[in-house]
């Protein structure tokens, strides 16, 4: 019983010190993937947007959407597919960048 109340301590000790740090880990790998997005004109990713984007649809539906980049980028690649099966042709990979770039910007969350 002695040797066994000296590790639930230690046990306990340590699982917190994970609970605690966990998190911030986590805001730390997200802060650093928002600080790697690459840097993008914004008016030349407004015309990517505008030229894209208006193929399908009026421009004021994804403005008026709030998404932050995850769901920006989900968007975009579902639009992109929907561009390649109704167009022939997928948005371009450094346009959908630009895209989700411009839509953060102008409709983030």
């Amino acid at each position: 019983m002695k040797k066994f109340l000296p590790l639930t301590i230690v046990f306990f000790i340590l699982a917190a010190g994970v609970l605690v740090t966990a998190p911030a880990l986590q805001v730390q790998a997200a802060d650093a993937k928002e600080m790697a997005a690459p840097a993008v004109d914004m008016e030349a990713a407004k015309t990517v947007f505008e030229e894209a984007c208006s193929k399908c649809h009026a421009l004021s539906r994804p403005l008026g959407k709030k998404k932050d980049q995850a769901g920006w980028v989900s968007t975009v690649e579902r639009m992109s597919s929907y561009h390649e099966r109704k167009l022939g042709k997928a948005i371009p990979a450094e346009d959908q960048t630009a895209i989700v770039q411009y839509l953060l910007s102008a409709a983030g969350k």
